[in-house]
C-alpha cells in the first residue's frame, strides 16, 4: 500500500510542475496578446476619429493622435510611424505588422508576430 501512495506523490509533483510551467508561460505571454488587442481597439478609435477627415495635411494628425492613444495604453512594442495609412476603394484602412518579444527566463525569450488591418465601414 505504501509503494502506491509513493507513485502518488510523485505523479501529484510532476503534475504540479508541469501545472506551474504551463500557467508562468501563460502568464509571460498574455500581455502580449493583450498589447495586441489595445493595439487593434486604438487603430479603431483613430479610424473613428478620422473617418471623413482625412486631407493632404491631416496625416501628420493621425500620427499625433495614435502617438497619445498608444502612450495612453501603453503600448510599447510599436511606434506611430509603423502604421501604414491608405485608401482602397474610397475606404480609409490602418494596417500594422509587427513583431513582439517576451523573456521567459534570461536568455529564452519567445516572440510573436501580429498583423492587424482596420478599415472604414
Amino acid at each position: 500500500m505504501r509503494k502506491i501512495n509513493g507513485f502518488f506523490n510523485l505523479t501529484l509533483i510532476i503534475f504540479l510542475v508541469m501545472f506551474s510551467l504551463i500557467v508562468y508561460f501563460c502568464i509571460k505571454v498574455a500581455p502580449l496578446y493583450y498589447e495586441n488587442y489595445q493595439v487593434k481597439s486604438v487603430l479603431k478609435e483613430v479610424l473613428k476619429q478620422q473617418q471623413n477627415k482625412i486631407t493632404v495635411g491631416s496625416g501628420q494628425s493621425l500620427y499625433i493622435t495614435l502617438g497619445k492613444l498608444f502612450r495612453v495604453n501603453q503600448i510599447t512594442s510599436i511606434q506611430p510611424s509603423e502604421v501604414k495609412v491608405g485608401r482602397a476603394n474610397g475606404q480609409l484602412t490602418l494596417s500594422v505588422s509587427y513583431n513582439a518579444r517576451a523573456v521567459l527566463y534570461k536568455n529564452l525569450s519567445v516572440e510573436a508576430h501580429f498583423e492587424e488591418q482596420v478599415e472604414e465601414k
